[in-house]
């Protein structure tokens, strides 16, 4: 009776100190390390056979050169490849391999002649090429490629505008300038280059300038600014071929920009651009305004260093989208998300605890690797050859759980670090509960509703645990096997003479 009293008022304490469900922070899941090729490098999500099932697709550049170097002849001939990962209970699995020509380094996807199957762009950057493959019945085969300049790096393929001409643009860095290719049933048409200088390294399309017509912007990491074009007013106005500079945004001095993405942040109808700063480890945000002007938004420091890839997305499906970076030389990943009229770093997600930092996470991805509706981040890792993926969390104010993937023997002992469950809140679907343990050993694990009443438990033997981390599947349903109803809960997970005890949400 005093146990139940006891944790049934830490359930009324817990339960009072949270003001809306809707509001809730969780934890995140430990870094889950899946072996690619080496230096993985781009990354994107998108549909590629039509089915509704999305794929998580990885560039593996094949050896370790950077931005602006050639790849010694030695490592030419290595491993380059794409390979198309696909969600499923058990997390993302790969389904295919794909050579490429000699380092693959930029992704983009786009479905060609209005199909519901998305094609695969990719820039090879030893090779000076940019190839296309597209689906054919359950595989994906190559149906084009076209000589770009020098050292490519970044390509996104779109429309001049809604309705009008599909194209492809890849940054060209070691030759200042773009590649344009316009696209029809053919694949891809003859090049167009337009002189950019200042080492363009990554392109974007879409109306800067609220005139209905796309412009292309291009990050210049050398040259401190990022660069946009225009369609010519006395050219063709669907013709991707007239596509001139027409204007230059200087970044604050010291800045070398990285990335830059495309999206409309505080939901206005209008593309904002936002950009990484790798040098000065910031997030810059120019606002699109009601007259097409760019306005410059406080600078965003990130929490590691070298912000070397962003994405943009709605985590959480409340209509709001967050920044989400990937610190290459920290081992980090940042979520900056909106508080109002402003940005701020919410949350930060290690990807390794190793000793040496350098060269971890390059691009990031959001992707639904449970295939359960929840969205995790993967980032490519070039330093481990590897993808992490990490369970995010919602809401601001959480604080992370460090990552215990840097092997067996950097793992911490059972404690409320590396005790939590994930999702959490939970929208429907399996939670999983993970823990740490030094040695095989029972361990109880238990819910309890707001009344202090069990609702669930497992108690597991010596026999059905080990050393490391563990995790047990959870249904979200009672002793019975009924569903429980929305609402708050705890969980504790008791170890010998320790336990620990937390907090979760259950929303339908």
């Amino acid at each position: 009776m005093k146990k139940k009293a006891f944790l049934y008022s830490l359930i009324i304490f817990l339960f009072s100190s949270v003001s809306s469900l809707k509001a809730w922070t969780g934890q995140p899941g430990p870094a889950v390390s899946l072996s690619t090729g080496t230096s993985p490098r781009g990354v994107a999500v998108g549909s590629l056979f039509g089915n509704g099932t999305p794929s998580f697709i990885v560039a593996n550049f094949g050896s370790p050169t950077f931005i602006g170097q050639s790849t010694p002849a030695s490592l030419l001939g290595s491993t380059s490849d794409l390979r198309i990962f696909s969600p499923s209970p058990d997390g993302l699995q790969l389904t295919a391999t794909i050579p490429t020509a000699s380092g693959p380094r930029g992704l983009a996807l786009f479905a060609l002649d209005g199909h519901s199957q998305q094609s695969i762009f990719v820039t090879a950057y030893d090779s000076n090429l940019l190839q296309v493959f597209s689906p054919k019945g359950n595989r994906l085969e190559k149906i084009g490629e076209a000589p770009t300049l020098n050292m490519p790096v970044g390509v996104a393929v779109g429309l001049t505008r809604p309705g009008g001409t599909p194209f492809a643009v890849v940054a060209d860095y070691g030759a200042n300038s773009l590649s344009i290719y316009p696209l029809g049933s053919g694949g891809l048409g003859k090049r167009v280059d337009v002189p950019v200088d200042g080492g363009p390294i990554q392109v974007a399309i879409g109306d800067l300038n609220g005139s209905g017509i796309n412009q292309i912007a291009v990050a210049c990491l050398s040259g401190n600014k990022v660069v946009l074009l225009s369609l010519m007013p006395n050219g063709r106005q669907d013709d991707p071929g007239s596509y001139t500079v027409s204007r230059t945004i200087q970044l604050p001095d010291g800045s070398s920009p990285s990335d830059l993405k495309l999206a409309d942040l505080n939901n206005d109808g209008l593309s904002d651009l936002i950009v990484a700063d790798f040098v000065k480890n910031g997030i810059l945000i120019y606002q699109q305004q009601k007259d097409g002007s760019l306005s410059a938004q406080p600078e965003l420091a990130v929490s590691g260093n070298h912000p070397n890839g962003l994405t943009v997305a709605d985590l959480d499906g409340n209509g709001k989208k967050a920044i989400i970076v990937a610190n290459r030389d920290s081992d980090s990943i940042d979520v900056f998300e909106s508080t109002g009229n402003q940005y701020q770093l919410t949350q930060t997600f290690k990807t390794s605890d190793e000793p040496s930092a350098a060269l971890g996470p390059v691009e990031v991805g959001v992707f639904d690797s449970l295939g359960n509706g929840r969205k995790d981040l993967v980032v490519s890792h070039m330093r481990s050859n590897t993808l992490k993926v990490v369970s995010q969390v919602l809401g601001p104010g959480s604080t992370p759980t460090p990552n215990n993937g840097a092997g067996a023997d950097s793992r911490t002992p059972f404690s409320e670090m590396t005790t939590f469950c994930y999702p959490n809140p939970t929208h429907g679907g399996d939670v999983r509960f993970s823990f740490d343990l030094e040695a095989p050993q029972p361990v109880l694990i238990q819910v309890f509703d707001v009344g202090g009443e069990k609702v669930w438990g497992e108690e597991l033997g010596a026999g059905g645990t080990q050393s490391g981390v563990n995790t047990v599947v959870w249904p979200v349903a009672n002793q019975a096997g009924q569903s429980l109803a929305s609402g708050l809960y705890l969980y504790s997970v008791t170890v010998g003479n320790q336990t620990v005890t937390k907090k979760m949400a259950v929303l339908h």
